[in-house]
């Protein structure tokens, strides 16, 4: 029920951000990633998952919200001009979506983190969510604009 209630309250906020900010492009995009999480819940545990053993069909659903919401991680990168910055998060980015990919879907291959032993399955997730926020402090220590500066205080908050 917890779940729920999150799911709806970020959809709330998505919509109120599209109502408000729709000429701005990167307000949208948050509105867009906000309705994912509310949609997918939490990584490797969607909200769907829960459906999956009484309608398998669900499965694929939930493979494709597993991706998005990796995907959501490149707005991190973007944030908040929509320019890759640092330039390397660009590499990140182009690295997380066949990545992703291969992790939402549980494809058999070397590459897919699942599959390797102890704790280098860990590595996708402090590559990219360490390089997520590696990049809003580094945004946020070499922005001289005051409206950047406050724009990622409150994304962050």
């Amino acid at each position: 029920m917890a779940r729920i209630i999150g799911g709806l309250s970020l959809i709330v906020v998505g919509f109120l951000l599209i109502r408000h900010y729709n000429s701005h492009s990167m307000a949208v995009l948050m509105a867009t990633v906000l309705s994912v999480f509310a949609a997918a819940g939490i990584w490797n545990n969607t909200l769907l998952g829960l459906g999956v053993p009484f309608a398998p069909w669900l499965g694929y659903p939930v493979q494709v919200l597993g991706w998005l919401l990796w995907c959501t991680v490149i707005v991190i990168y973007t944030f908040p001009d929509g320019r890759f910055t640092p330039r390397w998060t660009l590499w990140l980015a182009i690295l997380l979506v066949p990545l992703a990919f291969i992790m939402a879907f549980d494809l058999d291959i070397f590459l897919n983190p699942g599959d390797w032993p102890g704790p280098l399955y860990l590595l996708p997730n402090i590559l990219f969510i360490g390089g997520g926020l590696g990049s809003v402090i580094y945004r946020y220590r070499h922005t001289v604009g005051f409206e950047q500066k406050n724009a990622i205080r409150w994304y962050v908050w």
